[in-house]
């Protein structure tokens, strides 16, 4: 889902991206004359992990994970986003993956806890072209129920240009921060 949060209608704001575009100038936030406009986005971040229990692979991998990155109930985030890649611990075999298409997930075996590194890269031209993040993916221990933790980012784009703006809006459904709060709260646990 998708958050605009402005000075300006939805209309207004597309009237003004088509403007920029024409004028092919960027809008400065330092001339109080020109318009802001703020798109947010929410991302989750989230994995599920299990215990082989006495299944242990013959590379004494003891656990099944995965991790993902997605939009909020499902939203097409690949209007906006390029690829993820997932920088794994050295450990691995292929330690850097990069997934160029959705799903945006990654599915491992394993047997120790570690920090993923996380690069989600934008269909953007202009910066912001990349953000990282970093996330403990934690296992469960022998006879403990399976893990699915996630957790929220939201991403807010300034002034975004008007070819972003439009990748941005493409897929959107507008939505109060208070109903995707109470989506996030139902739909897993916070990580902490």
């Amino acid at each position: 889902h998708y958050f605009i949060q402005s000075n300006l209608s939805v209309n207004d704001m597309k009237e003004d991206a088509v403007r920029k575009k024409n004028e092919n100038t960027p809008t400065s936030a330092a001339d109080p004359k020109k318009r802001v406009s703020k798109v947010k986005v929410a991302l989750i971040l989230g994995h599920t992990a299990s215990h082989r229990g006495s299944k242990i692979t013959s590379d004494d991998y003891t656990h099944d994970w995965s991790f993902y990155v997605r939009g909020v109930e499902g939203t097409k985030i690949h209007s906006y986003i390029e690829r993820v890649i997932f920088k794994l611990h050295e450990s691995f075999s292929n330690p850097n993956q990069v997934i160029t298409k959705p799903p945006f997930e990654i599915q491992e075996q394993g047997y120790g806890t570690f920090i993923l590194e996380v690069e989600v890269r934008f269909r953007n031209k202009r910066e912001p072209k990349s953000i990282t993040y970093k996330y403990d993916l934690v296992l469960p221990a022998e006879g403990v129920a399976p893990i699915k933790r996630c957790r929220k980012e939201i991403l807010t784009f300034t002034n975004p240009n008007a070819e972003f703006m439009n990748k941005l809006i493409e897929l959107a459904v507008i939505k109060l921060f208070h109903y995707i709060d109470s989506y996030f709260d139902a739909f897993c646990s916070v990580a902490p």
